[in-house]
């Protein structure tokens, strides 16, 4: 039998789509569930205020600090892992290629759901391109290596990552025929590795509204709404979700009336 929720929920998508926002909302709605969850960001540009503001659990550690404890791990040394980190060859590894670090992070995410089972970890992912790099790197770095602990850490991952049950990837995107076709090519991109399916969510979208309260609307508006009603019906197959357009400017007013929407999500 199942569990209720899943132990690792992903929310990507292309800058600005609502990441950050369904991810706090969605580890608040598991909180009140009664769920031992908390918060990670891999970029680590947590909104600090909100988070202490909506007492939001989260887990604070960066990738240097994950690639610390996983060089001290393999060497069983702190000092050597310590060099290690400092040399400019790793820095520079470090920044141009980001998804490595990105996929120690993720191991350390795994490691820790595997140790406490009753764990559940919502991850702020970054953008579309970089989530694609972060699950390519871990098949790339096990074609290469073939053998080795890495390649072993790597299958323990893709065990993880493969079970239904453990995890859910929502992609996020906007009404609007660019962010759309990005978010599948992003899906597609995904299915292709044999991991997992990533879940196309709509966000804010503005139709949906009465007859009454189109007609008070301006021209670019209704414009806009029909635009999106099209899109909708287009890729109507491809959403696993749509989510109407939220009017307030206040981000803890946003989250909070997300939470009240998370149970289909989860």
């Amino acid at each position: 039998m199942f569990p209720k929720y899943k132990r690792l929920y992903f929310f990507t998508g292309k800058g600005g789509v609502g990441k950050t926002s369904f991810a706090l909302a969605l580890t608040k709605f598991l909180q009140k569930e009664g769920v031992n969850v908390a918060y990670f960001n891999f970029d680590q540009t947590q909104p600090k205020k909100l988070i202490s503001l909506l007492k939001v659990p989260t887990i604070n550690q960066t990738t240097e600090e994950s690639a610390a404890i996983y060089i001290q791990n393999k060497l069983g040394s702190k000092t050597i892992a310590n060099w290690i980190l400092k040399t400019t060859f790793f820095k520079s590894l470090l920044n141009i290629t980001p998804s490595i670090g990105y996929m120690i992070s993720l191991g350390h995410i795994i490691n820790r759901l595997e140790e406490d089972p009753s764990l559940t970890i919502v991850i702020d992912a970054p953008a579309s391109g970089h989530t694609l790099s972060l699950f390519n790197s871990t098949h790339n770095f096990r074609e290469m290596f073939k053998v080795g602990p890495l390649v072993e850490d790597i299958h323990k991952m893709h065990n993880f990552l493969e079970k239904s049950e453990n995890i859910k990837v929502c992609i996020l995107c906007l009404p609007n025929i660019m962010n759309v076709q990005e978010a599948l090519e992003l899906k597609k991109g995904l299915s292709s590795l044999k991991l997992f399916e990533g879940n196309l969510i709509l966000n804010e979208l503005l139709a949906g509204l009465n007859h009454n309260e189109l007609e008070a609307l301006p021209n670019f508006l209704r414009e806009k709404i029909s635009i999106e009603q099209n899109l909708k019906k287009q890729y109507e197959k491809d959403f696993t979700e749509v989510v109407p357009f939220l009017s307030s400017t206040d981000y803890a007013d946003i989250v909070t009336s997300l939470i009240n929407m998370m149970r289909t999500i989860a």
